[in-house]
């Protein structure tokens, strides 16, 4: 009895927990420089035999930086049985500035929530359907002293070309 019992669990387990969606992020890590914003985009793939509600989303980083779901309410309300949406955005990320942390890849985890239609369209169940891991890789923002100091040579070497061009010009 305890061997049927486990073979049971064994086989239908792995059901139980597997993911009903499959998200393909476009770019799994993305650069970013503190004060900018950056968008993952990406399409859904959906395993289940039924249509598949994409109600709501939830994204998990670490660090200091900020997500907006926004976009990810512009795309697909559903996901027809075994079928793929197109690209679209899933979400942004804004990095603040200064950063205050450590530059470098920074993990999080996105995760799609919602449910298989049962009588229709149910847009307030929020069950786990799947999920992707990303990296947003914070940079230093390049020194604005660089463009500063050549900007500010800029009219002196144009001065500088004319002299010599007038002394080197053409002889009569």
């Amino acid at each position: 009895m305890k061997t049927l019992f486990l073979f049971l669990v064994l086989a239908v387990a792995p059901q139980m927990w597997a993911d009903d969606l499959v998200i393909s992020l476009d770019a799994q890590t993305q650069p970013i420089y503190p004060g900018s914003t950056v968008t993952f985009t990406g399409k859904v793939t959906n395993l289940d035999d039924m249509i598949v509600d994409l109600n709501s989303i939830s994204v998990t980083i670490s660090g200091d930086i900020a997500t907006d779901p926004t976009d990810f309410f512009y795309g697909p309300l559903t996901v027809d049985p075994l079928a793929t949406t197109s690209d679209y955005a899933m979400f942004t990320a804004v990095v603040d500035f200064p950063y205050s942390d450590a530059y470098g890849d920074v993990l999080g985890v996105f995760s799609i929530l919602g449910a298989a239609e049962i009588s229709g369209y149910d847009p307030t169940t929020q069950s786990y359907l799947g999920s992707q891991t990303f990296a947003i890789n914070v940079q230093p923002a390049p020194e604005p002293q660089t463009s500063a100091l050549l900007l500010l040579a800029l009219p002196f070497i144009i001065r500088r070309a004319r002299v010599k061009a007038k002394q080197f010009g053409p002889s009569s």
